[in-house]
């Protein structure tokens, strides 16, 4: 399984890279600078995304099967449809 952590190096995201990691799945994340890359290296991201220049190049690229957002201070997951609408 491929997620997507949106903001790996706040709290939330640092514990749903942590998660995701522990359930065996690769973990790609974005953040805003180099200080917050190196957080969510740290808290064990596959791949880390600068969201202001490289998440389109990215998405497009691979499959994601799950995105992790917060929003609001509270985190929302939403599993994506495959190709053939399951």
């Amino acid at each position: 399984m491929n997620v997507l952590v949106i903001g790996g190096a706040g709290a939330v995201g640092n514990a749903a890279i942590q998660l995701a990691k522990w359930g065996g799945a690769k973990v790609v994340t974005t953040v805003s600078s180099s200080l917050k890359a190196e957080l969510a290296r740290k808290a064990g991201a596959d791949c880390v995304i600068n969201y202001q220049t490289e998440i389109q190049d990215y998405i497009s690229k691979i499959g994601l099967e799950l995105i992790v957002k917060k929003d609001e201070g509270f985190a929302f997951v939403k599993q994506l449809e495959d190709s053939e609408g399951n």
